[in-house]
């Protein structure tokens, strides 16, 4: 497994925790994603490490929690 692989692996969980957070709290979930955001900018901005394969892995993972919450909404 390439390390760009395990980057994008290890941050599929904070975006289906961010997914999970709005379901409970939609103010909670929308500072965690936007203090996610906030940080990535900054690694990239000072760092300039790419960070964007970091933010690919979190939208996979908001994007997966949330159409399983949705589908657990349609079917339950």
């Amino acid at each position: 497994m390439t390390p760009d692989t395990k980057r994008l692996i290890q941050h599929i969980p904070p975006g289906m925790l961010a997914a999970f957070l709005v379901e409970l709290s939609t103010s909670a979930g929308i500072l965690y994603f936007l203090g996610f955001w906030l940080y990535e900018f900054l690694q990239e901005w000072k760092k300039n490490d790419r960070s964007y394969k970091d933010a690919i892995g979190f939208l996979d993972g908001f994007t997966a929690m949330a159409t399983l919450i949705l589908l657990y909404r349609r079917f339950v």
